[in-house]
């Protein structure tokens, strides 16, 4: 009996090896598929994740920049995955490329989407999660996201734009019947070749007034943004076009710029939830009066119309203008002195109610209500404000004390501002990118 015993325990011990050994292979097998996939859809120039040697345990320059920089995380439609972007620098090359990852909410099971050798951005989730668009060389894009065997790949990209100035940066509204695109026009600032066709080589600037330069680049070109239609359920290869999109800026008597520069981005301009209205900041002067303001305005774009309506404040910059979730209420970040580049930030917000224009074009026009700032009396400076699920509040971050700090300004009831993170907690908190409320638990991601 003794030996009979002996001999199943054996056996257990070898079945459970052989199925610990399975599992391995199992495992390794997938690895090295996933690997041998993202292999074949490397592209020559790809700079792939760097393997730093650290010496003695000392930080240096080459190993902060051997560390891959993330940026932009989008969760997407269901709430169970993340699409971000990983940079990677190349020392060596004097450059850096980032390419597409994609994760699940809680960090789990990492996968690299792209191993491109020029970057990706702005990826996008669109048509319910099952696609996604994203910029590559100048244009927009647009892929099948497949989740097979293998794990989650890109199928049938497509180049969906055509712009010869290019993309810098775009925006899907809400229903995903339009998108808005940032590109380049010309500025007043001309170039010997405006002005004599025979000098197309002397690099050189004719201009009589400001603004011919910002802090690192001559003003020969201003960004623009632009609407166009799109249908992505048979989105046609290189439709968004310059003929078939609108300058929302068109008519205006100086070419202006949206969104501003050196430093703005798409984040100056914001569609409505039902995707008929765009919420933009811009500082409409020009010349002298440009440089030495700092009085930019909020301006409502109606996308059907083309009708424009001013956000009358007052004051100092005015940027960052973000919708409600039930288009209700707009709020944005204000400086309340023109002139003051260093004036205290402030998070305003205002109703948002609707009118039908008297005129033949039947237009609806806005009717704005109750403005007011909502961080009177707080010390510090607003900064990226992100509406509650339920639009009764505003995240926001603000430097307190040396420490980035994340807090919640109330619009309904007795309002105020608390701070969601502890003041003991040495290290900064950025606006959350998600949140998901349920019951009476509210996550940030």
């Amino acid at each position: 009996m003794t030996g009979n015993r002996h001999i199943r325990t054996a056996l257990q011990v070898l079945s459970w090896m052989a199925g610990i050994a399975c599992i391995v292979y199992a495992v390794s097998f997938l690895v090295k598929r996933s690997y041998d996939i993202m292999k074949k859809n490397t592209e020559t120039g790809y700079i792939a994740k760097p393997e730093p040697v650290v010496t003695d345990g000392k930080m240096t320059p080459e190993i902060m920049l051997s560390l891959g920089k993330v940026s932009d995380p989008q969760v997407s439609p269901d709430g169970t995955l993340i699409l971000y972007n990983v940079s990677y620098t190349c020392i060596e090359e004097n450059r850096s490329c980032s390419n597409i990852y994609l994760c699940r909410t809680d960090g789990s099971q990492k996968q690299q989407l792209s191993a491109r050798a020029e970057s990706i951005s702005n990826a996008r989730w669109c048509d319910g999660g099952r696609k996604i668009m994203y910029l590559q060389k100048g244009q927009i894009w647009l892929a099948e996201l497949k989740l097979t065997k293998k794990g989650w790949s890109m199928r049938n990209e497509e180049q969906i734009s055509d712009i010869p100035a290019g993309v810098s940066e775009f925006s899907l509204s809400p229903d995903e019947t339009r998108i808005m695109y940032t590109s380049r026009v010309k500025s007043n600032v001309q170039k010997p070749a405006d002005i004599y066709s025979d000098l197309g080589k002397a690099d050189a600037i004719a201009t009589d007034d400001l603004m011919y330069r910002h802090w690192d680049h001559w003003v020969l070109e201003i960004p623009h943004t632009f609407v166009a239609g799109i249908n992505l359920k048979s989105a046609k290869p290189k439709n968004i076009r310059p003929d078939n999109s609108t300058d929302i800026l068109a008519g205006e008597k100086e070419p202006y710029e949206l969104p501003a520069e050196p430093f703005g981005g798409i984040e100056q301009l914001s569609w409505s939830p039902d995707s008929r209205t765009i919420a933009y900041s811009c500082k409409k002067l020009a010349g002298k009066a440009y440089a030495f303001s700092t009085d930019s305005d909020i301006y409502l774009y109606d996308v059907e119309s083309g009708s424009t309506v001013r956000i009358v404040s007052g004051g100092g910059y005015d940027t960052n203008p973000v919708w409600s979730p039930d288009g209700s209420r707009l709020c944005w970040i204000s400086m309340e002195r023109d002139g003051y580049e260093a004036d205290k930030q402030r998070l305003m917000v205002a109703e948002i109610g609707w009118k039908t224009s008297g005129g033949s074009s039947g237009a609806r026009m806005p009717v704005m209500e109750n403005v007011r700032d909502l961080t009177e009396g707080f010390r510090y400076n607003a900064s990226s404000p992100v509406w509650s699920p339920a639009s009764d509040g505003i995240y926001f971050n603000a430097l307190a004390e040396g420490l980035q700090g994340l807090f919640m300004a109330g619009i309904t009831g007795e309002g105020g501002i608390s701070r969601l993170n502890g003041e003991d907690l040495w290290y900064g908190f950025s606006s959350p990118f998600h949140i998901e409320a349920s019951g009476k638990d509210t996550t940030l991601l």
